[in-house]
């Protein structure tokens, strides 16, 4: 996100200036290619290379990565799930429920025309709808 050309003049102004300093990490391929000389001077980078061309799975094995990832999902859903609006709320529902009927396994996901139309079923019930077959 922070990849645009507007973010990075921002984050370039800040870290030009004498009293903000940003710590930052980047892991992509072409890093080097996102910035042009004139950001590179401004952001006046310190670049480490830490590459361990280790492939991901190693440099997470020596945690349980399944209990992580799961525990990372429903910390994040606990934070999330109360700031949503109750029709927010719903059409994840839709979502989980088309997902759950669809097997779960390879789920790949529902196009916007049926979520649509799964989102107004579970809204407004199809005795309301106003073509609804009497």
């Amino acid at each position: 996100m922070l990849r645009n050309e507007r973010s990075q003049d921002v984050l370039a102004q800040l870290a030009a200036h004498p009293r903000i300093h940003l710590v930052c990490s980047i892991d992509h391929i072409n890093a080097p290619l996102i910035w042009d000389q004139r950001r590179l001077a401004k952001l006046n980078f310190v670049w480490f290379d830490c590459t361990t061309f280790l492939p991901y799975r190693e440099e997470i094995s020596s945690t349980d990565s399944m209990m992580t990832r799961l525990s990372l999902q429903l910390a994040s859903h606990a934070s999330v799930w109360p700031s949503l609006t109750t029709n927010a709320k719903k059409v994840f529902l839709v979502i989980a429920r088309h997902q759950q009927a669809s097997g779960g396994g390879d789920y790949q996901g529902v196009s916007f025309m049926e979520l649509y139309r799964l989102a107004r079923a579970e809204f407004l019930g199809p005795a309301t709808w106003p073509c609804a077959p009497s």
